[in-house]
């Protein structure tokens, strides 16, 4: 038997072949600082509060101007703190949730949470977050937009709401309001009136109510008050109540659609 040794590579050839690799490690790192140059720039131009955070911990990586101009801090007071240290969450548990959320489903859109600005003021934003890997770690990708003066348009019509609901409740008078020909509110004292339910007074039309004989007046009336002409502000007309009895009542009515009641 003859052996014969392996032709060892030329070394012209072993040289090429590092210097492809080399040439490919150098240009994936070119395109990785890109990627990371391009993904800077669309962070930091962001007009939503941005940040990166350690996931583990929560300790900030990033956060754009908008974060400062937010919360009243600078990059210096905020980078390698956490939310916690900073007292950021009025409800420090609204972090556990938001984790907890981001575990469950791979990220988080449109929650609401309450944060506590530099000065004590508090707003709300609308957060979404998710996974993102950054120089080896695991952090949270964090990015919310303020909805404060939302949410106070929010509240005052809720309790402008509550008042008006209080007042008719309380007057002596009924008030209904009809919509498209349906009854879409009518108060307690209607109820009263007429000794139906609430739920038989939504399921009829208003002029269902209105006797017969009374039921042409009183759309002719309507329309000619939408239509601007002049009208008595109060006038009188008869009621069908539930048991057969018919009541005289008096109508006050105000029209804000083009249609009659």
């Amino acid at each position: 038997m003859i052996e014969t040794e392996k032709s060892p590579i030329p070394v012209k050839e072993e040289i090429e072949v590092l210097r492809r690799r080399v040439a490919e490690l150098e240009a994936a790192e070119r395109e990785q600082r890109e990627c990371c140059r391009v993904f800077r720039e669309i962070f930091d131009a962001s007009p939503h509060l941005a940040s990166l955070t350690r996931m583990e911990d929560g300790t900030y990586l990033l956060v754009n101007e908008t974060f400062c101009r937010k919360t009243g801090y600078t990059r210096q007071e905020v980078i390698g703190r956490s939310p916690l240290d900073l007292r950021l969450y009025v409800n420090p548990q609204d972090r556990d949730r938001l984790l907890e959320a981001v575990n469950r489903n791979g990220r988080v859109e449109g929650m609401e949470i309450s944060f506590r600005r530099k000065d004590g003021t508090v707003i709300v934003d609308l957060v979404s977050a998710r996974p993102y890997r950054f120089q080896g770690e695991d952090c949270l990708l964090f990015m919310a937009e303020e909805v404060t003066s939302l949410k106070r348009m929010e509240e005052s019509l809720r309790k402008t709401q509550e008042r008006y609901r209080l007042l008719v409740e309380n007057v002596g008078e009924g008030v209904l309001v009809a919509q498209e020909g349906q009854v879409k509110y009518a108060s307690p004292k209607v109820f009263q009136l007429l000794g139906y339910r609430p739920e038989e007074i939504k399921s009829r039309t208003f002029l269902e109510y209105i006797h017969p004989q009374d039921r042409e007046r009183v759309v002719e009336n309507h329309q000619k008050r939408l239509a601007g002409a002049p009208l008595p502000e109060v006038y009188a007309f008869r009621a069908l109540a539930k048991d057969g009895q018919v009541k005289v009542l008096e109508i006050r009515s105000s029209g804000k659609a083009g249609r009659p009641p």
